[in-house]
This record gives C-alpha cells, sequence and structure tokens, in this order.
C-alpha cells in the first residue's frame, strides 16, 4: 500500500491540516462523486511526503450505521487508479 503505518495525515488539496480538528478535515475530504481529493502523509520513517491521489464515490453505510439510521454519501474513500 501506499500509506504505511506511522504515516501522518499532513495536508489535504495541498492545505497543511496538521494542526486542525478532525471535523475540519472531515468537511476538506467529503466532495462531489468523481471529483478529486489529493492527501500527503509525513513518512515517519523519512521525514518526507507522500503524495495520494484520491477520486471521491458514494459509498455505503454499515448494518450497524444503518440500523442506526445513518447514512452516507460523497465519501472521501473510493480510490480509481492511484
Amino acid at each position: 500500500g501506499q500509506v504505511q503505518i506511522g504515516d501522518v495525515l499532513f495536508e489535504v488539496n495541498q492545505s497543511n491540516v496538521y494542526c486542525i480538528n478532525p471535523e475540519q478535515i472531515g468537511n476538506l475530504l467529503l466532495g462531489v462523486e468523481g471529483s478529486q481529493v489529493e492527501l500527503a502523509f509525513k513518512r515517519a520513517s523519512t521525514g518526507s511526503l507522500h503524495r495520494v491521489l484520491l477520486y471521491r464515490t458514494s459509498i455505503a453505510a454499515s448494518p450497524a450505521a444503518q440500523a442506526q439510521g445513518s447514512t452516507l454519501s460523497n465519501g472521501p474513500y473510493g480510490t480509481r487508479g492511484a
């Protein structure tokens, strides 16, 4: 995989997110299905930045979330060609 254990999320679309709260990061990750989001991880072993390009896609809620009446859409977790 491209992301390794110990890597730290450092940028979302070239904006530093190292010291912002997770809710704000989540807002940066969400977007229109099919659009791109670029993540940069600081590699623990070298200190270098490692960039990953993802394409946003809809995701289905887990059975547990469905049981609670939650739905998710336009999530940041789909990858295509990365």
